[in-house]
C-alpha cells in the first residue's frame, strides 16, 4: 500500500486535471491531501471510540482536491445526514439533505465522479453489505441483506473448467460464485434482480435452463456458476475492484438503484460512523463495546478496511485512472477482502 501513498504525494508537485490552470484551485488541491494524508494518520492512532471523525474528515478534505482537480462548483453542507434511531446501531439511518439547487459536498463529489447518488433513506447496514471488503463478513445478524458476488473471467480460471458451454455470438462466459449451493435457474433469476448491472446482460446459458440444479466449475476462491454476460460489457457488469482479476457484482442498496461508487459509498458509511461518535458518545462507546455488542466486530472490521480502501480508491479518483494492486502481493497474507 505504500506505493498508493506514494502516488498519492506526487500528485501534489503539479497538482492534477483543471487544478494544474488555476492556482487558486491548485492550492486547495495540495492542502486539502495534505490534510487527508495527517487525518489517516491521526485515524490509526486513534482508538476505535473516536477514529471514525479523523476518517470521515479525512475523506472530506480528499473530496475538496477531487472537485479541485475536476474543476467543480463548490459545494454548501454535506448534503447528507443520519438519524440514529433506538436498538442497533447498524439500522441507523443515512438520507440526501441537499439544499434546493445547492449542492452539498456528498452530491459535488458524486456529481466530479460521475458516480450514483444516494436513493433515498438508507440504513447503514446495506451500505456496509455492499462492499466487498465489509459485505463478505458480515455477522449472523445481518445476512439476509444482499451481498456482493465474485466474477471470474473464464480465462482466469483456466484449468479449472471441466465443461465449458460455448457461448452464443456476442456474449463471453465467467463465473459468478453465489453464496447458496443448491441453485435452481428461478433462484439464479431471483439473486440477480438485487444487482442492477447484471440487467440484461448477465445471464444462464440456454442448455442450463432445463437442469433442476444449476452446475458448478471451480474458480481460484470456490466454486462459481458459470454465466454469459455481453461482449465487452464485463467492466460495466463486474468491474476489477483494488486487486487485479478480482471482479464483484454489487447490490443495489434499496433494492433497484445501482449503488454509489465504492468510493462514495465509504464516504456515506464514514459519514454515518461520525455522526454516531460525535453526537451519540453514548450510543457509539456502548456499541464499540465487544463483550455486549454484536455490532463491534463489524463496525472495527469497517474502519480498518476504510484505512486501507479509501487512499487507493482516492488515488484512482485523483488521476482519474485505476490503480490495482497485484495479486501477488496477498501471498500468504491479508487480501483486501479477507
Amino acid at each position: 500500500m505504500r506505493i498508493i501513498w506514494d502516488w498519492l504525494r506526487l500528485s501534489r508537485y503539479a497538482a492534477i486535471g483543471e487544478a494544474a490552470k488555476n492556482e487558486e484551485a491548485a492550492g486547495i488541491f495540495r492542502a486539502s491531501l495534505d490534510q487527508f494524508e495527517e487525518l489517516m494518520t491521526a485515524a490509526a492512532a486513534t482508538g476505535p471510540a473516536a477514529r471514525p471523525l479523523p476518517l470521515f474528515y479525512a475523506l472530506s478534505q480528499a473530496g475538496r482536491a477531487i472537485t479541485a482537480s475536476r474543476g467543480e462548483q463548490d459545494h454548501h453542507g454535506h448534503g447528507i445526514t443520519a438519524d440514529a434511531g433506538p436498538g442497533d446501531v447498524l439500522n441507523t439511518i443515512v438520507r440526501p439533505s441537499q439544499r434546493g439547487d445547492q449542492l452539498g459536498q456528498f452530491q459535488a463529489v458524486s456529481k466530479a465522479l460521475g458516480s450514483p447518488l444516494l436513493p433515498g433513506p438508507t440504513p447503514l447496514v446495506a451500505l456496509l453489505a455492499s462492499l466487498p471488503e465489509t459485505g463478505m463478513e458480515m455477522l449472523e445478524t445481518v445476512t439476509d441483506r444482499p451481498r456482493p458476488l465474485e466474477v471470474w473471467q473464464a480465462p482466469e480460471a483456466a484449468g479449472l473448467l471441466r465443461v465449458r458451454p460455448i457461448p452464443p455470438p456476442g456474449w463471453d462466459q465467467v463465473l459468478v460464485a453465489f453464496d447458496e449451493e443448491n441453485l435452481t435457474t428461478t433462484r439464479v433469476h431471483e439473486i440477480l434482480e438485487a444487482f442492477p448491472s447484471a440487467n440484461d446482460k448477465l445471464g444462464l446459458p440456454d442448455a442450463y435452463k432445463t437442469l433442476s440444479s444449476v452446475p458448478k466449475q471451480w474458480t481460484p476462491h470456490g466454486l462459481g456458476v458459470p454465466m454469459n454476460v455481453r461482449s465487452n460489457q464485463l467492466d460495466e457488469v463486474a468491474p476489477e475492484y483494488r486487486v487485479v482479476g478480482r471482479r464483484w457484482l454489487r447490490p443495489a442498496v434499496d433494492g433497484t438503484t445501482p449503488p454509489p461508487i465504492p468510493l462514495m459509498t465509504w464516504w456515506l458509511i464514514l459519514f454515518t460512523l461520525s455522526i454516531l461518535a460525535r453526537y451519540h458518545p453514548l450510543i457509539w462507546v456502548r456499541a464499540m463495546d465487544v463483550d455486549s455488542s454484536p455490532a463491534a466486530v463489524t463496525l472495527e472490521r469497517a474502519m480498518r478496511k476504510a484505512s486501507d480502501a479509501v487512499p487507493q480508491l482516492l488515488a484512482e479518483a485523483i488521476y482519474n485512472s485505476p490503480m490495482r494492486l497485484p495479486a501477488l502481493a496477498f501471498s500468504g497474507g491479508e487480501s483486501p477482502f479477507d
